[in-house]
């Protein structure tokens, strides 16, 4: 049965978060970034690419009941804290093959970290944490 969270929406009005972005090539680069198990490591590693590792989680984002929202997933860190995947509408849409492949398991996704969904210029960010640009999702 997949999870369903209900994301709290905070308003920032033009706020914007600037975070530099570092460029993933290889594997072997791959290697080289932190690996973030927790809230506390994402929190400091905010805005960066990172190694992201915890169990994959299908879920439906249930939000006033639609369900133009299912066909999420979300990565379960040691904490409990969950993270999204994806920070764009596009992005957080994942393949059904994919989340038949991955659910329950450990994965390790590589990727940008935030805190927060970060919003549009002047817009709202969902208070869940997220990973975008993802670069490469695998088992652990």
């Amino acid at each position: 049965m997949p999870l369903v969270v209900t994301a709290m929406v905070v308003y920032l009005g033009s706020c914007t978060a600037q975070h530099q972005q570092s460029k993933v090539k290889s594997p072997v680069e791959y290697a080289r970034l932190p690996i973030v198990k927790n809230f506390k490591a994402i929190w400091k590693m905010g805005g960066t690419n990172v190694r992201l590792h915890g169990e994959y989680h299908p879920f439906d984002l249930n939000v006033e009941n639609l369900n133009a929202f299912k066909g999420q997933a979300l990565v379960r860190l040691t904490d409990g804290r969950e993270v999204l995947l994806g920070t764009t509408w596009e992005e957080r849409m994942r393949p059904t093959a994919e989340i038949e492949q991955f659910k329950f398991q450990q994965v390790e996704v590589v990727g940008t970290v935030f805190p927060s969904i970060p919003g549009n210029e002047g817009g709202a960010t969902l208070a869940i944490s997220a990973i975008g640009k993802i670069q490469y999702l695998g088992l652990r």
